[in-house]
């Protein structure tokens, strides 16, 4: 017998053996079936990645465990007895550590998740992990398991992805914790004591994947990051020097691939040059492409383009580790992640003074960056090529000194510790501060032009022309 959806939902509570719970789940993907498929899909996506967007009048736990996000929009999902059974036992299992292994997490979850791959289509790559771990050591094992999380982390319950994060955390299995995290599937609603944990683990680079992919971070969670990154101690170090060595792998890369586009951009000239017959002269640069056909000259331009945006990357990815101690390049995701500005204003307004110093050193470093070779060397605005390693943009590094010396005013005015870094940002900005004194000038005429008004002709009469000035810009 077909239920409808109301009598579906009104009996779902009362059901308790197992065939009649087959018989609802059945039904249930019945009518979802049977549903307009605007009535199942939300017109617009969430505004926030992980995020369920709730409709009026359906409760909390009840629409995030019959909704999936899939290829950014919703679909309905069954409920998964399987799943609700593995995650009653890992509560149970929560309660008492000393006697829960990594391998029995991963044995307990890993039917699971296989399950969820072959109803995403992923069968064969679910059972091929499978034979594969026969006869694999336990490091393959997991790396065979994190694979398969990878896969089906956004396809799998709220419930059991919430019991996953609290056992990576209680167990210490750091990879499964961060394949979530790069996939953006741990909140800080579901898991208040995130990062205090990875604080108490001295985890600096998993506190940086926080900053990155967890979007509702709170005010205490900013605040307990950014002391325990302004802590300097032999034991944070350590774990701060994971990062930078990270970042300086990240630059390695980086400066790779700039050299092998700026390869492809010569070997493309030569071709070019060798299609029209031309034979190359020392100096003479591309000027062979310009006789070029119309399709092989934007090829070429588009190679010069990607090689201009690798070579602007590799240069930030060098300057972001040159210069910069470990605790510094853990600062990178903090000001990188674009947190709320009025938070992390009132948050940096209760820093300690010699906190507030250091973060100043810190941005300090990033002005000198940025009235120097990243001046003539700008990254292209929403240019990256690393999710993990990012650059703060220029806009960024000024939001925080403005950030650090507003909240800081009495102390900068009072405290000598303060002054050294004062007098060296007026240094570091004082070029930049005087061309822009004189391009202040020429506001008028850049407004007057964004509005699409056309400018004075010299024929007009005087009376129109009365109200015009001429603007003049002098840069020596």
């Amino acid at each position: 017998m077909t239920l409808t959806l109301l009598e579906l939902l009104g009996s779902a509570g009362q059901v308790e053996d197992g065939a009649a719970r087959v018989d609802v789940e059945s039904s249930w993907c019945t009518a979802v079936r049977r549903l307009n498929p605007s009535m199942a899909t939300p017109s617009e996506p969430p505004s926030k990645k992980g995020v369920a967007k709730k409709p009026h009048g359906v409760a909390d736990t009840y629409f995030e465990d019959l909704m999936m996000r899939e290829s950014g929009a919703w679909q309905m999902r069954c409920p998964n007895a399987e799943e609700d059974r593995v995650v009653a036992e890992l509560k149970k299992k929560l309660g008492n550590l000393g006697d829960f292994s990594k391998e029995e997490f991963v044995a307990m979850t890993r039917p699971v998740l296989e399950s969820a791959a072959r109803a995403d289509g992923n069968a064969e790559g679910a059972k091929a992990s499978g034979r594969d771990d026969e006869a694999m050591e336990v490091a393959d094992a997991e790396f065979s398991y994190l694979r398969v999380l990878r896969k089906v982390g956004p396809h799998i319950g709220r419930k059991l992805l919430a019991s996953i994060v609290r056992c990576s955390l209680g167990l210490q299995f750091w990879g499964a914790l961060k394949v979530l995290l790069e996939l953006g599937l741990v909140t800080s609603a579901s898991h208040p004591d995130l990062v205090q944990k990875l604080v108490e683990h001295r985890k600096a680079d998993f506190l940086c994947l926080c900053f990155y992919h967890v979007l509702d971070l709170t005010p205490s969670d900013l605040m307990i990051g950014l002391k325990f990154l302004l802590e300097i101690t032999p034991a944070s170090g350590r774990s701060f020097e994971v990062v930078r060595q990270g970042w300086r792998r990240a630059a390695c890369d980086a400066i790779d691939l700039a050299a092998r586009r700026k390869e492809n951009v010569r070997m493309s000239e030569y071709r070019l040059r060798d299609a029209l017959g031309i034979v190359p002269a020392e100096g003479e640069g591309a000027s062979g492409a310009a006789a070029a056909s119309e399709r092989e000259k934007r090829k070429y331009e588009k190679l010069v383009s990607r090689k201009n945006v690798a070579v602007a990357y590799a240069v930030a990815m060098a300057v972001a580790v040159d210069g910069f101690e470990g605790w510094e390049t853990c600062l990178h995701a903090l000001v990188a992640s674009g947190q709320d500005e009025a938070v992390l204003a009132a948050i940096v307004a209760e820093l300690d003074t010699s906190e507030a110093v250091q973060l100043l050193q810190y941005v300090r470093k990033w002005l000198d960056r940025y009235s120097g070779r990243l001046c003539s060397n700008p990254l292209p605005r929403g240019e990256s090529m690393d999710s993990i390693y990012r650059v703060p943009s220029s806009q960024q590094v000024l939001q925080w000194v403005s950030m650090v010396l507003d909240g800081q005013y009495t102390k900068c005015v009072l405290s000598p510790k303060f002054l050294p870094e004062l007098r060296a940002i007026q240094g570091s900005v004082q070029s930049v501060v005087a061309i822009g004194r004189k391009l202040t000038p020429l506001l008028g005429v850049v407004e007057h032009l964004r509005a699409m008004h056309a400018l004075p002709a010299r024929g007009q009469d005087s009376v129109a022309n009365a109200d015009y000035t001429i603007e003049y810009l002098d840069i020596s």
